[in-house]
């Protein structure tokens, strides 16, 4: 079983992070014309978080700041080579809106952690797990990631 309370928080204002930068991606499914707002966050040790801020489409999902750490250490769990699916991030929020592991897994692929599979929508491969902090200029605490 996979969980990670300490690294996942529920907070619903800012303080004790900086924004590193926004972005913007499309849902995973290729029908929706939907975006979904994200948050690419640090505190004060250097460590980065992602966090959802808006979808277009409506669909709900939990106000989680989750640690990069925590989505990096599911992933290099994976075997390198296999297809997977979003419920793979399931473990990362305390929320539990349905929507929450497939739009992570939306903001992986947009930053390049993740690679759509050839074979299917919904599944994918693992692509560069340093490609938000070379996408956003950060270096990353040490010690943590």
């Amino acid at each position: 079983m996979c969980f990670y309370s300490s690294c996942t928080l529920r907070r619903s204002n800012m303080e004790g992070y900086t924004l590193i930068s926004s972005g913007q991606c499309p849902l995973l499914n290729a029908r929706s014309h939907a975006k979904l707002n994200y948050d690419i966050l640090h505190d004060d040790k250097q460590n980065i978080y992602l966090r959802f801020v808006s979808n277009s489409g409506g669909g709900f999902f939990s106000p989680d700041i989750i640690a990069l750490t925590a989505i990096k250490d599911v992933l290099q769990k994976l075997p390198t080579e296999k297809v997977f699916s979003s419920t793979v991030f399931n473990c990362l929020f305390v929320g539990k809106s349905a929507n929450n592991a497939s739009f992570l897994a939306a903001v992986l692929r947009q930053e390049g952690m993740l690679c759509p599979s050839s074979k299917h929508v919904y599944r994918h491969q693992i692509g560069n797990l340093d490609a938000i902090c070379k996408n956003h200029a950060v270096v990353p605490n040490k010690t943590t990631s």
